[in-house]
């Protein structure tokens, strides 16, 4: 600095020197208000150092400024404190204001008002830039596919409900068999996106058999198809056959039955009939079977009870009943007493009234026993003669009887002539035993 006791009027001016870093950097260094505060301070202390002081011997006239009546240093003083209140103020108003254009410290740009200037040249410029916008990426999520009709169509096949929900089949309805019921599974399954089968299906012939069996039905084994049920097995009567039908037609889900229940009642009859039963009779309770009827013989009876235990029967009662010995009691009494009748007549002796009249009271006391009265005659005299009258004798013997009371409908009088000889020979014990009247139980 020139020592020549003139104010510096650059440092003044806020003008640095050269080489001073302030001055050098003002336009592109981020200088604060403080900073140019701090530099014109220095200023004013760099002036009062300039003026030398008052040295022993030597006064000192340079002021500042010559008219003011104040000291050399006070008015260093003054000028610096001058110096430093301008500045202040100055920075002051220019923050107030937001920077005029007057303002000397409008050039000093603080870097933080830089940066945000370049941000909003960069945000007007991206404001100015042509808008582009996208369309939005629309992400189609298929819908699923609806199987129900291709599961409906094949549950239809077996005529069942079938429907499904996402890829599950779902089966409703009735089906006769199990067999059935795999089949129509197995269709489901086969539908083109099914993975499984929800079968709820109601197979009907475990359902149609217990309705049946409590039904009384003996060896139930019906058979099931769709919803059309055929009743198999054996029952006693015809009542029974149809509260059987009705009860497999009550269970839920059968449409038809079919009938092919077996009677017992009906064969167990014509079984009696065929073993020679007289005025036979049956009747069926489940598979119990009673007999009514008459045979002959102890062995008669005995054939019959087995005739009558067709298929399907478990039990028989019996109540056939065996015909007395009507015939056989009769011709012993005969044998006794033979009726004797006068020689080439028919007419019956006194002495034989007795015996007729016991035989009179077996067949009273057996008036369900039909017999037939034959006539007999021994070998004296011609063939139609000997006929001729034996069927005289016959006749004589059944009308007595018959005047007793006795059934008309119960005997019946045939000759026989000399057909059958019960003696051989012509002595009279021969020809004696060869004149008879004899009974035959029909």
């Amino acid at each position: 600095m020139p020592d020549n006791g003139e104010p510096n009027h650059d440092e003044e001016e806020g003008i640095a020197p050269p080489g001073d870093p302030v001055g050098a950097g003002v336009a592109g260094a981020a200088a604060t208000g403080a900073t140019a505060s701090a530099g014109a301070a220095a200023a004013g202390q760099a002036a009062a150092s300039a003026a030398p002081g008052p040295a022993a011997g030597v006064s000192s006239s340079r002021k500042l400024i010559p008219e003011w009546d104040v000291d050399e240093d006070d008015q260093v003083l003054a000028a610096g404190l001058a110096v430093l209140l301008a500045m202040l103020a100055l920075f002051g108003w220019s923050m107030w204001r937001g920077g005029d254009d007057d303002s000397p410290l409008d050039d000093v740009v603080p870097v933080t008002a830089a940066v945000d200037d370049e941000v909003a040249v960069e945000e007007e410029e991206v404001a100015d830039a042509p808008t582009t916008t996208e369309a939005p990426v629309e992400t189609t999520i298929p819908s699923p596919l609806d199987l129900t009709p291709d599961v409906a169509a094949a549950a239809g096949a077996f005529g069942i409900t079938g429907f499904a929900e996402n890829e599950t089949a779902i089966l409703e309805g009735f089906v006769g068999n199990d067999d059935e019921s795999a089949a129509a599974e197995d269709a489901a399954a086969a539908v083109p996106g099914i993975i499984s089968v929800d079968n709820r299906l109601v197979v009907l012939q475990p359902s149609v058999q217990a309705a049946l069996e409590e039904a009384g039905v003996a060896e139930a084994a019906p058979t099931v198809e769709g919803t059309v049920a055929t009743a198999i097995g054996v029952v006693g009567n015809e009542d029974e056959r149809d509260a059987a039908l009705v009860a497999a037609g009550e269970v839920e889900g059968v449409t038809e039955v079919v009938d092919r229940l077996r009677i017992l009642q009906p064969d167990a009859l014509s079984a009696l009939t065929d073993a020679g039963v007289a005025n036979p009779g049956a009747s069926a309770t489940g598979t119990v079977v009673t007999v009514t009827g008459t045979v002959d013989s102890e062995e008669d009876r005995a054939a019959a009870l087995e005739a009558a235990a067709v298929p399907g029967v478990t039990e028989v009662i019996d109540q056939l009943t065996v015909r007395p010995a009507v015939a056989e009691e009769l011709n012993a009494l005969f044998v006794l007493e033979p009726i004797q009748f006068a020689t080439g007549s028919a007419t019956i002796l006194d002495v034989s009234f007795p015996t007729l009249d016991a035989a009179t009271e077996i067949l009273l006391a057996n008036p369900d026993v039909v017999l037939e009265v034959q006539g007999y005659t021994d070998v004296r005299g011609g063939d139609d003669a000997n006929l001729a009258l034996s069927q005289a004798r016959a006749d004589a013997v059944r009308a007595y009887l018959v005047s007793q009371a006795v059934a008309e409908d119960t005997l019946t009088a045939v000759g026989y002539g000399e057909t059958t000889q019960f003696g051989e020979g012509e002595s009279p014990e021969a020809l004696a035993a060869n004149r008879r009247v004899q009974f035959v139980q029909e």
